[in-house]
């Protein structure tokens, strides 16, 4: 695992497969994505994006 950022309320992990479930549950919801840029995604597309599938070393922001 990568880097963890923590605060008093909120902790940052990097994401990884076991969180790809929930995330494409997420971003398959309208009033989820409208606060992250609009439109749903595909499972495919949410699991290049934030889990490393695309680019390893390299977390989406």
């Amino acid at each position: 695992m990568g880097p963890v950022i923590s605060g008093r309320q909120t902790c940052l992990v990097p994401t990884s497969e076991a969180d790809l479930d929930l995330l494409a549950r997420w971003f398959a919801d309208p009033e989820f994505v409208e606060h992250w840029g609009g439109l749903p995604m595909p499972r495919e597309e949410v699991a290049a994006k934030c889990v490393g599938r695309r680019r390893p070393q390299v977390d989406p922001s």
